[in-house]
């Protein structure tokens, strides 16, 4: 079984060993996708792909294995360790098998990680929702607080 995060040590080694807990970055759980490479320099840059060789099509649920072609997503990660993370995705587009389906190609999806279209993870879109809700939060305080005042 995989863990549910990943750690770069010190000498920015990928490990997934919790016995060499010396970490300074803490990765999403990548599990459905193959680590293609990491870069640290002031970002930590990580480079994924699928790890399946198939991909169900989103309209029908045929599964597929003929590519069409690839195309590269880049999506921002919670920064660690004061670093910003980016998360290169290696997306491949299929061809639907199902000659009924309205949808003839569609790209590979990562629920776990994104949503379509998005440029963000979902952890960074949820720290994101509970800061707007947080603010909006305060603001309300501070107006009753003002209201009580006068």
């Amino acid at each position: 079984m995989r863990p549910a995060f990943y750690l770069l040590t010190r000498e920015d080694q990928l490990v997934d060993d919790y016995d060499t807990f010396a970490g300074i970055v803490i990765l999403p759980d990548l599990s459905d996708l193959v680590i293609e490479q990491v870069s640290i320099t002031t970002d930590v840059t990580v480079t994924v792909r699928a790890a399946s060789l198939a991909a169900p099509c989103p309209c029908c649920g045929t599964i597929s294995k003929r590519v069409q072609s690839r195309y590269t997503r880049t999506l921002r990660d919670l920064p660690a360790s004061g670093r910003l993370v980016h998360l290169i995705v290696h997306v491949r587009r299929f061809f639907c098998q199902q000659s009924t389906c309205v949808r003839k190609i569609f790209a590979e999806r990562f629920p776990s990680m994104t949503l379509p279209r998005v440029k963000f993870t979902l952890r960074l879109q949820e720290t994101l929702r509970e800061m707007g809700f947080a603010s909006r939060r305060i603001y309300d305080d501070a107006m009753v607080s003002m209201k009580d005042t006068s």
